[in-house]
């Protein structure tokens, strides 16, 4: 998954912003208090909240002048652009939309289907809602939710996080691909003969 971009309006500090994410790593930086802790609890509800929940209520604008609104558009591969719509509060809505470029899109899902669709795409160990050992209440966690969107102060938090504690198998089965990926890989290979080959001259 690549994140592609970012839309928020009154998301807590942040009365409006956009961003545009490049290949590779991203770095939001400035001063205290700028909302940079914002825009990436904006990310994790995009992608994990459901806009009814009332955990909503630690996103409200603190000017009190509208409901948080986020749009978060990413690519789950290529030629498959998705941006997710959510506003949260008292009028929440939320919707899945599809693109092949980026700009052309159609709406995949609305409501309550979203979650389950973004469960589908993500596969991150979070139940789709009505499935699995029960979708969590409020913002869900899951290993590789923490692992990949910890918050900035809880980075350890993924030594406490066990895959057990999902609330379906997807993450566990989705980390074993990325293994299996990883074990065919011709670089990782003959990585992996030359360390054997110096342990052996080791020990």
């Amino acid at each position: 998954m690549t994140l592609l971009s970012l839309a928020v309006e009154h998301f807590r500090c942040t009365r409006r912003a956009q961003l545009r994410f490049g290949r590779g790593l991203n770095v939001l930086h400035g001063p205290n208090d700028l909302g940079k802790s914002s825009l990436a609890e904006a990310i994790r509800a995009a992608l994990l909240l459901q806009a009814s929940s009332r955990d909503y209520e630690g996103f409200l604008d603190w000017t009190g002048s509208g409901d948080p609104h986020v749009e978060l558009v990413f690519e789950s591969e290529p030629k498959r652009i998705w941006r997710i719509r959510k506003t949260f509060g008292s009028s929440s809505s939320v919707f899945l939309d599809e693109s092949p470029n980026g700009v052309d899109f159609h709406v995949e899902a609305r409501g309550r289907d979203v979650d389950g669709r973004l469960s589908d795409l993500l596969r991150w160990g979070l139940a789709p809602p009505g499935g699995g050992k029960g979708r969590p209440k409020g913002m869900p966690i899951t290993f590789l939710s923490t692992a990949l969107l910890a918050q900035q102060d809880q980075i350890a938090a993924i030594q406490d996080q066990a895959l057990s504690k999902d609330s379906d198998d997807s993450g566990k089965k989705r980390l074993i691909e990325a293994l299996q990926a990883v074990a065919e890989d011709t670089l990782f290979k003959a990585v992996l003969i030359r360390v054997q080959a110096r342990v052996h001259e080791e020990f």
